[in-house]
Formats: structure tokens, sequence, C-alpha cells
């Protein structure tokens, strides 16, 4: 194998290993800008749990409970996995996916909120014009 080839492969693995750890890269930066901080040690708590050779992880969120308010539960279980550094990953994907799930049936919330505040406006708006017309 020639240097340059051998430095292709070792490109080639880093950017597999890179896209591998994405879901814990994308959920720390989503939890910063969240939070408006940075991460701190613990906040993040990765625990692992391994059965028959199969190994499963959770994430917990729960030291950033009050930072978190829309988020309801912040511990997430990721599928199994053959390793520990895939079970992580999947832990993470877990988490972003309950957390934007969480963060859309918040934001409908919120727009059904205003919908029905809008909408109540229009009708005491309406309601006062036909008393205006009336006197």
């Amino acid at each position: 194998e020639s240097e340059a080839e051998a430095v292709a492969s070792l490109t080639r693995k880093a950017a597999s290993q890179k896209e591998a750890m994405e879901p814990i890269q994308v959920l720390l930066t989503t939890v910063q800008k969240l939070i408006r901080r940075p991460v701190r040690k613990g906040e993040v708590d990765f625990q692992f749990t391994t059965n028959d050779g199969v190994h499963q992880a959770d994430v917990t969120l729960d030291r950033l409970a009050s930072d978190l308010p829309d988020y309801g539960c912040l511990s997430f279980s990721g599928s199994p996995a053959d390793n520990k550094k895939d079970a992580k990953v999947n832990a993470a994907a877990a988490a972003l996916e309950a957390m934007s799930a969480s963060q859309a049936v918040a934001t409908g919330a919120a727009a059904a909120t205003q919908e029905k505040v809008e909408e109540i406006v229009e009708g005491a708006a309406a309601a006062s014009a036909q008393a205006a017309e009336k006197q």
C-alpha cells in the first residue's frame, strides 16, 4: 500500500467516524443553542447497559430541566446496537427526534393559541362595530 493510499484510507475512515458521531455533535450543538451557553460536564449524560453483547444507551438532560422547560421528559433511550459507540449515537438521535417532535408540538400549540387570540380579537372588533351601527 502506497503512502497516498494509506492517507486516503485514513481520510475515509476519519470521515466515516465523523459521520457516525454526527448525531452526538448535533445534540450538543442544539442543546447549547437552546440554553444559550456552553454545555457543562454532566449536563448531557450518557448511561450504558449491556445484555448478551447488545449495547443500549440512554441520554439524560435532567440537569438542564430549568433551562429547557418546553421539552418535558429529558431522558431518551436509543435503539440497541452492537457496540457502545453506535448505542451512544442511537441515543443522541433518539433525543434529537423527540426534542424535534416536542418543539413541533410546542410551536403548533403556540400557533393555535395565537390563531385563537386573533379570532377573539376579530370577533370583539366585529361585535363593537355592530354595536356602533345600532347606535
